[in-house]
């Protein structure tokens, strides 16, 4: 998918989707790596998001994994 697909389908635009992928937004790389349910959580969000899952259920499914993070320690990082 292009970046454009990508930030029509999260409502977001082109440019915070680059700087998510270069990592200058979002959780630094190292902390996404040394927790492996998060990047679980993110692979499955990302599966839904290439099969072509509506806007609901890609909000849902981001609401779901926030509850879960809460609910973890990984709300005790941050």
């Amino acid at each position: 998918m292009t970046q454009q697909e990508i930030a029509k389908k999260l409502g977001i635009s082109q440019s915070a989707v680059s700087r998510y992928i270069s990592g200058e937004r979002g959780l630094p790389r190292e902390l996404l790596k040394s927790m492996p349910e998060i990047e679980n959580e993110v692979a499955k969000l990302t599966d839904k998001i290439i099969e072509g899952a509506s806007m609901d259920e890609i909000t849902n499914e981001i609401c779901r994994f926030c509850l879960k993070m809460r609910r973890s320690r990984i709300s005790e990082v941050f």
